[in-house]
């Protein structure tokens, strides 16, 4: 393990951009629309929603810099949009569960797992196969963080959200921030828990569910968040 965040550590420092390139991000778009938002008061109300997604976006923008005509707006809106193409088979099962109920208020729990189903696949519903689900990802394991698998899991791509929404396929901290704009989206305001091995995300409307997307969208009910109490906080 040390072996391999060493040669990662050492990637890192011969990619390291010159002189010419972090000027010319210090004097992008992106660089100034990044330290207006991070100095925004509202940043840390965690029941904004679409704060934490913008942030990752402006940080895409950043990496697109070198292209004078991509705005950072461009990049926000066009990750917003693809995610509410990929949800909308969510809006579909939350229209259903509505109509069921007889057109009354649709509980947190059913958008929750609406979205998690959606992108992650099913856990136990006999209507939904895995391959319908937008991530490509096994059940439990949506990456795969094994040793030898550490330097395509630390790869920018799998980070920076328009190439994990491109490629199907990135960290559980973006696809956390997809599912929860996602959610955002359909009606429903999720925050951040800061778990010892992975950000969660719940309602924050107090609904006692937790969805979980390292470990490929389980969406956990009242008694398994009893069990976690005591190790969650706010993210």
């Amino acid at each position: 393990m040390a072996v391999t965040a060493a040669a990662l550590c050492l990637g890192s420092l011969i990619n390291l951009p010159d002189l010419s390139e972090v000027q010319r991000r210090r004097g992008s778009n992106a660089r100034a629309a990044f330290s207006a938002a991070v100095q925004n008061p509202m940043l840390k109300d965690p029941l904004q929603p679409g704060l934490p997604l913008e942030l990752a976006a402006l940080i895409v923008a950043e990496e697109r810099s070198g292209d004078p005509m991509l705005m950072p707006s461009h990049i926000s809106s066009g990750i917003r949009s693809k995610i509410e193409q990929i949800t909308a088979p969510a809006g579909k099962r939350i229209a259903l569960s509505r109509a069921l109920s007889g057109g009354g208020e649709v509980a947190s729990e059913v958008t929750a797992t609406a979205v998690a189903t959606t992108l992650f696949g099913n856990h136990g519903a006999p209507d939904d196969g895995a391959k319908a689900s937008f991530f490509n990802c096994r059940p439990h394991e949506p990456f795969n963080v094994r040793e030898e698998d550490l330097k395509d899991y630390f790869d920018p791509q799998n980070l920076y959200l328009d190439s994990v929404l491109r490629r199907r396929k990135g960290v559980p901290l973006a696809t956390s921030l997809i599912a929860a704009e996602a959610c955002a989206q359909l009606g429903l305001t999720m925050v951040g828990l800061r778990a010892p091995s992975a950000l969660l995300l719940a309602p924050a409307d107090g609904t006692p569910i937790v969805l979980d997307c390292f470990r490929g969208g389980m969406v956990m009910g009242d008694e398994e968040v009893r069990r976690l109490h005591h190790s969650l906080r706010p993210f």
